[in-house]
């Protein structure tokens, strides 16, 4: 009589296991890692923009004796900068650390297919961060003008301030024939984040307008401009997008992620720290 008790003997089906994982079948076998699902965060920030503007229209260019001056302002803007980064996901296959060392290989046919998280980063500043003119002088006269001896000065509220220095140098350097053009960019302060709104007077003191047969100064002029100023609000969208993607070697070093050596260096070392490799950055004015 047979036991009851007789052990049965149960078939177990065939693993897929490839070739690559066979050397690691007391681990088992998982199907690979797949990426996980897009994610974007959206939050709005506001800017305090100051917008410069000429108390009285068409005073930006001006003219005396032949020798015509222009002082444009630049525009603060908001500017949009981009950052993108590439990590490498750690992936474990069938519940062992040492499954992030190995390749990947599906039975659908994706080989050495490794999951990387590429995030962008939007992110947004005030530009530019000072007080600045464009100054173009252009001289109309007969004779040579020498800009060595000009003297600007800006008031902000009636009060000075100052000026800087290094594009000084260029004015002071500057020799003009006749019809000749020279543009300079001045700078000044920073805005004052607590002001929400300022007069601006910006002066140009001896400016030769006349010369003699020797090329001696017989005559110079200043040239004044008033600007007002006012803060407005602008409110701007800023959106971090995180997705992953399943990429091949190839695939993923043409889009600049870390790849082989690479990858682990990054991988042991950043896991967790939300860094990794920049691939791209960008910029433009909104």
């Amino acid at each position: 009589m047979k036991s009851l008790l007789s052990p049965r003997v149960v078939s177990s089906p065939a693993r897929s296991c490839t070739p690559a994982l066979l050397v690691l079948t007391a681990l088992g076998c998982a199907a690979p890692p797949e990426p996980k699902a897009p994610t974007s965060v959206v939050k709005t920030e506001t800017f305090s923009v100051p917008v410069v503007t000429p108390v009285e229209e068409g005073f930006e260019t001006q003219e005396k004796k032949g020798v015509t001056i222009s002082v444009v302002p630049e525009s603060f803007q908001v500017k949009e900068h981009v950052d993108k980064r590439c990590i490498p996901v750690h992936q474990e296959s069938g519940g062992s650390s040492l499954g992030s060392l190995v390749s990947v290989k599906s039975s659908s046919g994706d080989a050495d297919l490794k999951i990387y998280e590429l995030s962008t980063d939007k992110h947004y500043t005030v530009e530019p961060n000072v007080i600045s003119f464009r100054v173009t002088v252009k001289n109309q006269t007969g004779h040579t003008i020498k800009l060595k001896d000009v003297t600007p000065r800006l008031n902000i509220n009636s009060r000075q301030v100052n000026m800087g220095t290094d594009a000084l140098v260029a004015v002071h350097e500057s020799v003009l024939v006749p019809q000749d053009v020279a543009t300079f960019t001045l700078m000044g302060p920073e805005w004052d984040p607590t002001s929400d709104s300022a007069t601006i007077n910006f002066s140009l003191y001896e400016v030769p307008v006349e010369t003699d047969a020797a090329g001696n100064v017989k005559d110079s002029q200043h040239f004044d401009w008033t600007y007002k100023a006012v803060v407005e609000k602008k409110t701007v969208e800023v959106e971090k997008k995180t997705e992953q993607l399943k990429l091949a070697s190839a695939e993923a070093r043409q889009m600049g992620c870390p790849v082989g050596a690479a990858q682990s260096d990054v991988a042991a070392s950043d896991e967790g720290s939300g860094s990794g490799i920049s691939v791209g950055s960008g910029g433009g004015n909104k």
